[in-house]
C-alpha cells in the first residue's frame, strides 16, 4: 500500500512515484485507488494511460 499524505495537485509525491516505477519495471499489475481524484485532481486520465502503458491496470 502506498500512501501520500500531500496534494493531489502537487508533482512530485514518493508514493506515486514508486507506483510508477514498479509499473515500468513490470512489478504490478494492477493499481486500486478509493476514488479517482485520491490518484490526482487533474491529469488522471494521462496516468491512467501512462500505467495502461505499462501493462497496469487502474
Amino acid at each position: 500500500m502506498f500512501r501520500d499524505r500531500a496534494s493531489g495537485l502537487r508533482e512530485h509525491r514518493p508514493g506515486l512515484d514508486r507506483v510508477l516505477a514498479m509499473a515500468r519495471a513490470g512489478e504490478i499489475s494492477v493499481v486500486r485507488v478509493i476514488h479517482e481524484d485520491r490518484l490526482a485532481r487533474l491529469g488522471s486520465a494521462w496516468l491512467r494511460q501512462l500505467l495502461e502503458r505499462d501493462g497496469v491496470l487502474l
